[in-house]
């Protein structure tokens, strides 16, 4: 039978085509009188259960104003559609209380499986069909507009054998998935050992050894050098922190002029990209502060972790470019002695190493740090071994990391086509186009 419907197409003869209305019922029950402590909140897991005393997150004065949810409702999100890093629906696995920006539908169950109601709306999620109801893009949806929408109703038996189905189907592939996963943080871990080895140890196995004063890193070759940054900077300016206080802010920015490098640049490794301008006279009284091809920037503030780190203490180097370029508040310019220390060697022990994050946290006195200060910076100590050897060790290194990302690569490829075949999977099914029966 076909629908008419863009995201459903043709359906078997013996479904019917109901509105959410016929299904469900709004409910809105709230927790006035505490009469619930079980905290529970809308994740891209699902459902889960939430530290009622937590202090993490945003945490209301009282949960007096928060809704009480039952087994099995349905429980929508339908703000901010714009956000596609959140999770738009979910089924309740126990009665609890959650935030009033939430719809509860309870569905008739006379009429639909709680769980297959949820396998269509989350196909409804997966295609952004909520962005798209009615004119225009919308930002938000009502229970009203849920209920309007048609769906795809088998009956009552056929959804049984198709919540089974899909259960079982699910849960096959999320298994691969998580072992596929697991095998991309033992590459991240090899990765980081890796080069944590050769970057304290060298490439020769019998050189002799010394103490490098140093607990994390243990002993390095002889007759390497140990040194902090700042003897392997420029002694002008070597290590630079972006202008402070009144120097430079948001008053100053406009929509061109000279291009004013941010963490986004960080954050997308493209110099092409900035959205802050300032005039060229501006950029004369900040002439200190101008940066130049070969230069090295490193983002000052961030999450402190050795996983996904975006800004925090990420480098990058300054292309060869004819633009003006200068220093944010939020960077710190690096300007090495490139007879001492290569620039992508640097690179690599900054970015890639764990010794940088372990020293950092050390001088600092601070497992939670959001900044990095110059001061701190210059006392970063670095295991040196000679130029030609530095050489040496890059080559090594980057064929070592070359086939671990490759590997990294197709993992990730498979993470990507599993995904899209799970959610292929499930529209079929709910849709009819797949019987399961």
């Amino acid at each position: 039978m076909q629908t008419n419907i863009d995201w459903i197409g043709e359906i078997p003869v013996n479904w019917e085509l109901k509105r959410g209305k016929y299904l469900f019922k709004f409910k809105k029950e709230i927790n006035k009188n505490l009469q619930s402590k079980n905290l529970l909140s809308l994740t891209l897991n699902g459902v889960l259960n939430k530290d009622f005393q937590s202090s993490e997150g945003l945490r209301p004065e009282s949960y007096r104003t928060y809704q009480i949810f039952e087994k099995d409702d349905l429980v929508f999100k339908m703000i901010d559609l714009e956000n596609i890093k959140t999770s738009r629906v979910g089924i309740v696995h126990e009665k609890g209380i959650m935030s009033p920006v939430y719809i509860r539908h309870e569905p008739c169950r006379n009429k639909i499986i709680p769980r297959f109601a949820f396998w269509i709306y989350f196909d409804l999620y997966k295609k952004n069909i909520y962005n798209n109801i009615g004119s225009g893009v919308r930002s938000s949806l009502t229970s009203s507009d849920l209920l309007d929408i048609k769906l795809p109703l088998p009956p009552l038996n056929e959804q049984n054998f198709i919540v089974e189905y899909l259960d079982k189907k699910t849960q096959q592939i999320d298994s691969l998935i998580e072992k596929i996963e697991k095998k991309i943080e033992l590459l991240k871990e090899q990765k980081t050992t890796l080069i944590n080895q050769f970057l304290t140890k060298g490439l020769d196995k019998n050189v002799e050894m010394k103490d490098s004063g140093f607990e994390y890193i243990g002993k390095i070759p002889k007759h390497w050098n140990y040194l902090p940054l700042k003897y392997l900077t420029l002694s002008e300016d070597g290590i630079k922190t972006g202008p402070f206080g009144t120097q430079l802010n948001s008053k100053d920015y406009q929509e061109n002029g000279v291009k004013v490098l941010s963490q986004k640049t960080l954050i997308n490794e493209d110099y092409s990209l900035g959205e802050e301008y300032i005039s060229h006279e501006k950029f004369l009284a900040l002439e200190n502060f101008a940066l130049k091809s070969g230069d090295i920037i490193m983002g000052t503030r961030g999450s402190f972790g050795t996983k996904n780190r975006t800004t925090f203490g990420k480098c990058s180097i300054v292309p060869k470019s004819d633009e003006i370029f200068v220093l944010h508040p939020c960077l710190i310019r690096i300007r090495l002695i490139e007879k001492k220390i290569l620039k992508d060697y640097f690179l690599i022990f900054i970015n890639l190493s764990s010794i940088f994050l372990e020293q950092i946290k050390k001088i600092s006195k601070s497992t939670t740090i959001e900044v990095i200060y110059g001061v701190d910076l210059k006392e970063i100590k670095l295991p040196l071994p000679p130029i030609k050897e530095q050489f040496e060790i890059l080559k090594e290194l980057n064929t070592k990391i070359k086939n671990l990302d490759n590997y990294n690569r197709k993992y990730i490829q498979k993470i990507s086509l599993l995904k899209e075949y799970r959610q292929s999977l499930i529209s079929s099914v709910v849709t009819g186009k797949k019987r399961v029966v």
